[in-house]
């Protein structure tokens, strides 16, 4: 697996590595943008790249916002004591859910595309 490397200005660069194809047969990339010399670039690079060897780079989009509090709920459960994970996980199905659950993430509530928030207005 090969990644490249693309000079956006004097200190920073994009880093793309090939992470397998989608359903589509769409190319799935992995994209970071870094800060520093080329030297540190091409170190991050090969991390970047043993990382997607290794199935360490997590999906961008897990679905849906039911899916994400789900994976959410799963992850901070060592964390939490059993009383408050049983609220959690009780406020998530009685208030969070019903409401936006059903969300696909970079939609709006209407299903089209949310504009990228890294874009600022002209």
């Amino acid at each position: 697996m090969r990644g490249s490397l693309e000079q956006l200005g004097t200190d920073r660069r994009r880093l793309r590595v090939f992470a397998g194809r989608e359903g589509t047969g769409k190319p799935r990339l992995v994209r970071r943008n870094v800060r520093g010399t080329k030297r540190q670039a091409t170190n991050a690079l090969a991390k970047l790249v043993a990382d997607v060897e290794r199935g360490q780079i997590a999906d961008g989009h897990p679905g849906s916002v039911a899916d994400l509090l789900d994976r959410w709920l799963s992850e901070i459960a060592p964390l939490r004591s059993a009383y408050t994970m049983r609220e959690h996980r009780r406020s998530v199905a009685r208030d969070i859910k019903p409401a936006t659950g059903a969300l696909r993430l970079g939609t709006d509530r209407e299903g089209r595309p949310a504009p990228d928030s890294r874009r600022r207005a002209a």
